[in-house]
């Protein structure tokens, strides 16, 4: 037996729509990029069978969802109240003498 899977990361049409609207630039404060967005599945990751819908989802410039996927960065609170999280290395540095 022959099984299929879809891993693609498709979102439909009209949660495409909504997101856009909701999320007109990268959702970071202070960032302001608005063209080249990525969306990401920011609370249940994609690969830990996080959900396609829009309470998991926000839009990121290519920076901030590099430094998300790659670097240990998160984005945590929700639209009206996004917090771009460092890596806890970065929040607690060890001291040298």
């Amino acid at each position: 037996m022959l099984s299929v899977a879809n891993m693609k990361r498709a979102i439909p049409a009209h949660l495409r729509r909504a997101l856009e609207n909701r999320d007109e630039k990268c959702v970071v404060p202070g960032c302001d990029v608005a063209q080249g967005l990525e969306n990401d599945h920011y609370q249940i990751d994609f690969m830990s069978d996080g959900p396609t819908e829009l309470w998991n989802l926000c839009r990121l410039c290519r920076w901030h969802h590099y430094m998300k996927t790659h670097c240990g960065y998160a984005i945590t609170g929700g639209p009206g109240s996004w917090e771009w999280q460092a890596p806890l290395s970065e929040k607690n540095p060890v001291l040298t003498s």
